[in-house]
């Protein structure tokens, strides 16, 4: 069989391109979904997101981006202008022993931020710096901040205080959460 020239140029600028971030469609809400399901697992849960009806309804589809690459989606990362400090205060309404760090908190006081709610990239595709695209993203909103939730077991903690500071932590019913803060 000749070599076909055509076919190794094809070839290397497919696998040569670089991702884009782009906003997710309302049509394509379903199809993020279950991209979550497939990439964000967690001990003896499957479904993570499709089973979480708050997490679809309180997600800000309008900023939520996807990442594209050689026209596959193959990450996200979805958002939710909820208030942090209604978060923290839903805590202590729970009964749970929340203790805030002051000195952290004054950093984003009178500030306008927004909740990393999830985010995602296809297993193929870890490892290439396309997730560390998509957690710069949110630096091109608008806010001055980026909070979110990790719960102990569930979360790599060590991995998000990379770039966040510990602004809660919070214990109760069997569950340690952590809220964590990126100040831009």
């Amino acid at each position: 069989m000749p070599f076909n020239f055509y076919q190794l140029y094809k070839l290397l600028n497919e696998t040569n391109q670089e991702p884009v971030i782009v906003p997710i469609e309302k049509s394509e809400i379903n199809t993020i979904v279950s991209l979550c399901d497939e990439t964000v697992t967690m001990p003896s849960f499957t479904k993570v997101c499709s089973a979480n009806s708050d997490w679809k309804n309180r997600t800000d589809w309008s900023k939520s981006v996807k990442m594209i690459l050689n026209n596959e989606v193959i990450g996200f990362y979805v958002f939710s202008f909820s208030s942090i400090d209604d978060f923290i205060e839903k805590l202590k309404n729970y009964s749970l022993d929340v203790k805030v760090n002051q000195d952290v908190y004054e950093k984003i006081k009178n500030k306008k931020g927004i909740e990393g709610v999830s985010v995602g990239i296809k297993k193929e595709y870890r490892g290439l710096g396309y997730g560390k695209k998509l957690l710069e993203h949110p630096k091109n909103l608008g806010v001055d901040y980026i909070w979110g939730v990790q719960t102990k077991g569930i979360s790599d903690i060590d991995a998000w205080t990379k770039r966040r500071e510990i602004l809660a932590n919070a214990k109760g019913f069997g569950k340690e959460f952590w809220v964590t803060v990126q100040v831009f």
